[in-house]
């Protein structure tokens, strides 16, 4: 048990003010490099729009299939409600 114990105060850090400098450190870090890598894409779907297999290349994946993945959800509404709107019985 007081192995365990000294093998956690060496991995606990000594001032949890550090950790969160730290950590808003990293999330403001992530959010810059996001904005930029979207710049850059946003640049390059622009200057390759004719050239779609190019655009695949430098667009996001998750992005596109996001994008898709809505499409189908927004296709499938209407048909949806003309399908529930004809099948319902008048009262």
């Amino acid at each position: 048990m007081r192995r365990r114990e000294r093998s956690a105060e060496r991995i606990t850090p000594l001032n949890p003010t550090d950790e969160q400098r730290a950590l808003e450190l990293r999330r403001r870090l992530a959010s810059m490099l996001m904005e930029r890598m979207n710049t850059v894409r946003s640049a390059a779907q622009f200057v390759f729009r004719h050239h779609p297999s190019i655009v695949r290349e430098v667009t996001s994946a998750y992005e596109r299939r996001r994008r898709a993945a809505q499409r189908r959800k927004d296709a499938a509404v209407p048909d949806a409600q003309a399908a529930g709107g004809a099948a319902t019985p008048a009262s």
